[in-house]
């Protein structure tokens, strides 16, 4: 079990490594990138929906939504 434990361990560092880098080609934030691949993997879904999803809040992604609309 300890071993199963480091691995999913080092698979979450190398994740949001990832994450990372992907935020900062984009020059977005990780947020951004994190509910952009929801969008890619479900297609267009309510706001309830992605805050569902990415386990925000409803006022967080109104804010989100409201950045990625203003420009």
């Amino acid at each position: 079990m300890a071993e199963v434990i480091t691995d999913v361990r080092i698979n979450q560092n190398a994740a949001d490594a990832l994450d990372a880098a992907i935020a900062e080609w984009l020059g977005v934030n990780r947020t951004d990138v994190i509910c952009l691949d929801i969008l890619a993997r479900l297609g267009t879904v309510p706001a309830g929906r992605l805050a569902e999803e990415s386990r925000l809040t409803t006022g967080a992604i109104t804010a989100v939504i409201g950045k990625w609309s203003d420009g």
